[in-house]
């Protein structure tokens, strides 16, 4: 299968034409026409570079590298732009592409925006991950500092200005010519672009946003990558709030699961019969973990066929599971009936059709909360008439569906492991260890410079427990090196990194009930321990987190520098709260 276009391809593509526009000879002294073409050249991609900073940086705080580099990309484009050459040299060839081809991938990124900043696209929600944007800001700022290195080696070489006379003294500043000038200026880049590229490459170069791919698909990539692509965006479209899918179309996702599932598992039982014993066991543990992905796809099949919606979206989803279906089989099915030499490619299209389940038991997770609360979901009764659907069923079919998202979940991380080619890695090893949360149709909130916190991390206060309480369901905890695992009986299993557990631990009870009620997929029970409120908040509602005045963002980017202070103290809210449900106390089980 050919690689498909994605934000990682075209940014990696940018930072190598420019390390090549950056390696070409310099004379000892520039012609006057090269020095103005390199000087508008690089000024065009510092100009892209700014943009693409201040697009990354719209969550964070000024003070973040995204945020600082879009500040320092922004001064020196303005003042390179005021000393160009008037009129303005046509840029440099071996730069404008290099421009370009960052103008492409920053506009691959925008379209999962829209103009409000809601999430148009399935990878919005990528845009306000800390580590996934910060691995973007180390890339642009090695972009950026080889464009500044250029800038200052073209510098030394480009002539000055002649003398009006022999008798007039030398001035260096009025000497220099108006492309050495935007050259210096953009030489100014080095020391900052290193700085930001030191502070971000911890986090690595290589992230989830490495593999996103265009919004309305890649028409040269293999027909199963595009039709994937396009379910995956109607499975978006279908888990927003004024979206009333039919039923029908959440009974074709599930089947579509599970025959992508049953083939995974035939495929990795025939893998089995080769290679050493370690690699036959994994490949049978593949086989399992397919199997019991199916069965809980099936569960949700059969949960579904009882029911009746009264939506009409999402109509096309048939349709397209279909073709997709058809497109698996035809890519598979010589390698499922035992033809060795077609397994290894039918092997990664497999790989590759996996990627989609976790997003379809979002999807699913989310309409039918959605469906359920508005009441276009009903039942069918043994008279033949419909009614709506009872609160014991629609916990069990939430319950159905987040057993299937935690099977997807693992036979996506089950088969990542495995020997050959991975399709998508990037988005793969995301998946295994992250759940989609549902986009919001709203607009992220702006907060600005005045009221941003200082970019320090908070203590944790201690866990608020009920003495009085009597525990019911003891919610178990699972330390990790940088994440928490916390097993809720009525919520399920719920992974959260330490820093989001704690920025959300710093909240009041009643601010995160408040954000959890907003939320379509989330239904409370009531008696909710006070771990488990903000392990649902860090999960499913992250940016909610920006509106309480706390240092989220900051401590995702954290500056060594700063000297740490006391989180401050949350606005207490007025209004007479209601009265509190009785909660279960949490039993911590630490499983070192």
């Amino acid at each position: 299968m050919p690689d498909p276009l994605t934000y990682g391809q075209l940014a990696t593509t940018a930072a190598r034409l420019t390390a090549t526009a950056a390696t070409q000879p310099v004379t000892v002294s520039l012609p006057a026409d090269r020095a103005n073409a390199d000087a508008a050249g690089i000024t065009l991609l510092v100009t892209v570079a700014a943009r693409h900073a201040r697009f990354l940086a719209r969550p964070f705080d000024d003070d973040s590298p995204p945020g600082r580099l879009a500040r320092e990309l922004s001064l020196a484009t303005t003042a390179a732009q005021q000393t160009l050459p008037d009129p303005p040299p046509v840029p440099a060839d071996r730069w404008q592409q290099a421009a370009d081809t960052l103008a492409v991938a920053h506009d691959l990124l925008t379209a999962q925006l829209g103009p409000a900043a809601e999430h148009r696209g399935p990878d919005a929600w990528l845009l306000a991950s800390p580590t996934a944007v910060a691995a973007a800001t180390a890339r642009l700022a090695d972009i950026t500092l080889t464009a500044a290195i250029s800038a200052r080696e073209l510098a030394a070489h480009t002539p000055a200005n002649p003398r009006p006379s022999r008798a007039a003294p030398r001035d260096t500043t009025t000497d220099l010519s108006p492309a050495a000038r935007t050259l210096r200026h953009l030489a100014e880049l080095a020391v900052p672009a290193s700085q930001i590229h030191e502070r971000s490459s911890p986090h690595g170069t290589e992230s989830a946003l490495d593999d996103v791919r265009p919004l309305l698909g890649d028409y040269g990539a293999h027909p199963l990558d595009r039709q994937l692509d396009h379910l995956r965006l109607l499975a978006h479209h279908l888990s927003q709030p004024d979206a009333t899918p039919n039923h029908h179309t959440l009974i074709a996702f599930a089947d579509l699961a599970v025959l992508i599932a049953g083939r995974a598992q035939t495929l990795a039982t025939q893998r089995a019969t080769f290679g050493r014993t370690v690699e036959k066991m994994r490949y049978h543990d593949a086989a399992d973990q397919a199997q019991q992905t199916i069965t809980a796809w099936q569960e949700i099949s059969r949960s579904l066929r009882d029911l009746q919606s009264l939506g009409t979206h999402g109509q096309t989803g048939r349709h397209l599971t279909a073709d997709i279906a058809r497109l698996i089989d035809h890519t598979t099915s010589t390698a499922a009936h035992g033809d060795v030499r077609q397994l290894p490619t039918a092997f990664t299209a497999i790989r590759r059709a996996i990627l989609i389940l976790p997003d379809l038991a979002s999807t699913g997770i989310a309409t039918t909360s959605q469906m359920i609360k508005t009441g276009t979901l009903t039942q069918r009764t043994p008279a033949g008439s419909y009614r709506p659907v009872p609160e014991a069923h629609a916990r069990a079919l939430r319950r159905t569906y987040k057993t299937a998202q935690q099977a997807s979940r693992d036979v996506v991380a089950t088969f990542r492991t495995l020997t050959g080619p991975q399709p998508l890695p990037h988005q793969a090893a995301y998946l295994a260890q992250h759940t989609a949360p549902v986009p919001a149709l709203a607009p992220a909130p702006t907060r600005s410079p005045e009221t941003r916190p200082a970019p320090t991390r908070p203590t944790t206060p201690p866990l608020r427990t009920n003495p009085t309480a009597q525990p019911s369901t003891a919610t178990r905890v699972e330390a990790r090196t940088d994440a928490l695992r916390i097993h809720d009986p009525h919520h399920g299993t719920l992974d959260i990194r330490n820093d989001l557990l704690t920025a959300a631990l710093v909240q009041r009870e009643e601010t995160l009930k408040a954000i959890l009620r907003r939320q379509s997929n989330i239904h409370l029970q009531g008696d909710e321990p006070p771990i488990t409120l903000a392990a649902l908040v860090a999960t499913h509602a992250p940016h909610e987190l920006h509106t309480a005045h706390q240092p989220t963002v900051p401590l995702l980017f954290p500056d060594t520098d700063a000297r740490p202070v006391s989180p401050p103290t949350p606005a207490t809210n007025t209004a007479e709260a209601p009265a509190a449900a009785p909660q279960r106390s949490p039993t911590i089980d630490l499983d070192l």
